[in-house]
């Protein structure tokens, strides 16, 4: 705020916007992240600093990525189909057939860091492949 311009971007999750009750207390963290994201961006926004969220879904991370190699080498099928079938498994919460990848998550995160969002402010932006969940 003393700067007079800023950008920040917090680390969200798909988990904020949808009940799951094997992740139930990550999600009530995540969505208490978002509901105080809101307030820093209403906060800060007269001073010029702008507060975002990225919201991911399954993010294919290093151990994520072994998980999936188990999987296929378990279920005997390829790496693809394993990561499909997790997804899947995931209440078929994902349009998209596969995991994010970090890059993608970071891409996000950057853009919203940068200039060329420069008027977007309290912003949750999903990268979860497409979901039906807000």
């Amino acid at each position: 705020k003393a700067q007079g311009a800023g950008a920040i971007v917090h680390l969200g999750s798909n988990s904020a916007r949808y009940y799951s009750p094997m992740t139930g207390q990550f999600g009530a963290m995540k969505a208490a992240l978002v509901h105080v994201i809101k307030n820093w961006a209403r906060d800060a926004a007269p001073h010029g600093v702008r507060v975002n969220a990225v919201l991911p879904g399954w993010i294919k991370g290093e151990n994520i990525a072994k998980r999936v190699a188990q999987s296929a080498r378990e279920s005997g099928t390829s790496e693809a189909e394993a990561e499909r079938e997790m997804a899947r498994g995931h209440d078929n919460l994902y349009w998209t057939p596969r995991m994010g990848r970090p890059e993608e998550y970071a891409s996000a995160m950057a853009f919203l860091l940068s200039e060329r969002a420069s008027y977007i402010n309290g912003a949750l932006l999903p990268v979860d492949g497409g979901s039906p969940v807000w």
